[in-house]
């Protein structure tokens, strides 16, 4: 007998002598073994459920936590005071994991608030209310960085739905050919040559605050893009093709933005010897990095490094000789 045979076998003889215990006749294995097990249902409440007094007078965003509701479903169910005194009742889990900050006001507040804001091309300049059937919406005008405007709503702006005054779009289908719109099979996929994703990336980590790039070495750092380059026809009229897929668009100073003046394509060895953490040695008057001296010298980069790291003077680092020990 094979070992899931056994199992179902004594399955179902304990189903059998536990008449109270009556499993749907749709159930599967692992609701039954549940009705058989109540302790497991009961561990599990316990991890969802929080002790109500953990809990209450808590603040999760604009929210605080003033007493336990009716369960939603599996979730325990908490009724909750906003800052701007409405009552919302909010999931356990969601309050936990931040998904739930207010009882909407926030989320109002950000489309009330988009002067000044830029989303990819454009730039919120005004509001507006327009009629459409018996309703009047907000809408906002916006300037895009071709130089045209438009107006659109604030949830297509937010969205992501509408990033420019339809120039964006134009672009794909022009003449270089570096982004087309392929169909196939009855599907449409992007085609992007490496210079438009180069030119497209850049963008996107100097514009776009939810770049994880954005946040951590540029548009944090107040690192621009040229308003000629925010068209990707200018940007490839000054940078030309990529020469390779090893080559990347590098800044030869870092504390400034992307521009003509300031741009070229390098490899990535080439865009190491530029970085902010390089050790400059200054010797002979020669300035370059630990691994360019090593490579100049002949020597080990991890034993230049380590006499740097060591103190010695700068004439004995570049001329020591190196000791070969013996076996």
């Amino acid at each position: 007998m094979s070992l899931s045979s056994l199992i179902f076998s004594i399955f179902f003889s304990i189903l059998s002598m536990d008449a109270d215990r009556v499993i749907p006749d749709k159930a599967d294995f692992r609701t039954a073994f549940r009705v058989l097990n109540p302790s497991i249902r009961t561990q599990q409440q316990s991890e969802v459920v929080m002790p109500a007094m953990e809990i209450i007078n808590q603040k999760f965003g604009r929210l605080t936590v003033i007493g336990q509701s009716e369960s939603i479903g599996r979730y325990a169910a908490w009724e909750c005071k906003c800052e701007c005194g409405n009552t919302k009742i909010v999931k356990g889990v969601f309050l936990r994991k931040g998904k739930t900050k207010s009882c909407g006001c926030l989320q109002g507040e950000r489309k009330n608030d988009l002067l000044g804001q830029r989303f990819h091309r454009l730039l919120v300049v005004s509001k507006f209310h327009k009629v459409e059937g018996d309703k009047k919406r907000i809408h906002w005008l916006c300037k895009c960085d071709c130089g045209n405007t438009t107006s659109t709503k604030a949830s297509h702006l937010i969205n992501g739905n509408v990033k420019s005054c339809g120039c964006l779009m134009r672009e794909r289908h022009t003449k270089h050919g570096h982004c087309k719109t392929i169909t196939k099979n009855k599907r449409q996929r992007k085609s992007r040559t490496p210079t438009y994703i180069t030119w497209e990336c850049m963008i996107q980590r100097t514009t776009n605050p939810n770049n994880p790039n954005y946040q951590k070495y540029y548009g944090i750092r107040g690192i621009t893009v040229c308003d000629r380059w925010r068209i990707f026809s200018n940007f490839f009229e000054d940078m030309g093709e990529r020469p390779s897929l090893k080559h990347k668009l590098e800044r030869r100073e870092n504390n400034k933005g992307y521009s003509k003046d300031n741009c070229t394509w390098s490899t990535h060895k080439e865009q190491m010897n530029n970085t902010r953490r390089n050790h400059i040695l200054e010797w002979q008057g020669k300035r370059m990095n630990i691994g360019q001296w090593a490579e100049e010298l002949g020597i080990n980069y991890v034993t230049l490094a380590t006499r740097v790291q060591r103190g010695w003077p700068m004439e004995k680092i570049m001329t020591q000789p190196i000791q070969v020990r013996n076996k």
